[in-house]
């Protein structure tokens, strides 16, 4: 069981997959995944009756209208397909480091300096005189908003 955040500690929600839909409420989150927080989903998977994969989590993070979206669209989260795969294959410490690789991203290459990377343009000379050629190097350098979150 996962801790889900902050808000309402004794309060569970299972993601699972779409196989699986609770007679009393489920969340259609899109074509492979459903959510259910009602007590069904439990007994169903103690009797064998309940969806092949899921993730328990008690407590839950929340937002207020538009703010996830407004941190999403100042790069405060960097975000990936949600894959069966990454969901509920994967072990949990290692989570992070494979929704990373799926966006082609080693985690030791990440800075612990917040920011989304502006490229500069700068002018080099790499010979001097009649046989004079310019380059371009391109130059990240951090801005104030980076970062990532994972189930």
């Amino acid at each position: 069981v996962h801790f889900g955040g902050p808000v309402e500690h004794g309060r569970g929600f299972v993601l699972h997959s779409s196989d699986y839909s609770s007679n009393v409420s489920t969340l259609e989150v899109d074509d492979g995944f459903g959510m259910t927080a009602t007590l069904d989903i439990l007994e169903d998977i103690a009797r064998g009756a309940g969806p092949l994969a899921v993730v328990m989590a008690l407590g839950y993070a929340g937002w207020g209208p538009g703010q996830l979206e407004s941190e999403i669209a100042r790069y405060g989260w960097l975000t990936c397909d949600a894959t069966h795969e990454i969901v509920f294959a994967t072990p949990a410490d290692v989570k992070w480091e494979a929704a990373l690789r799926s966006l082609g991203v080693d985690a030791m290459t990440l800075s612990a300096a917040a920011g989304r990377a502006r490229v500069f343009l700068q002018r080099s000379t790499r010979y001097r005189g009649a046989a004079a050629r310019r380059s371009l190097s391109l130059i990240a350098r951090p801005s104030p908003m980076f970062g990532i979150g994972a189930i």
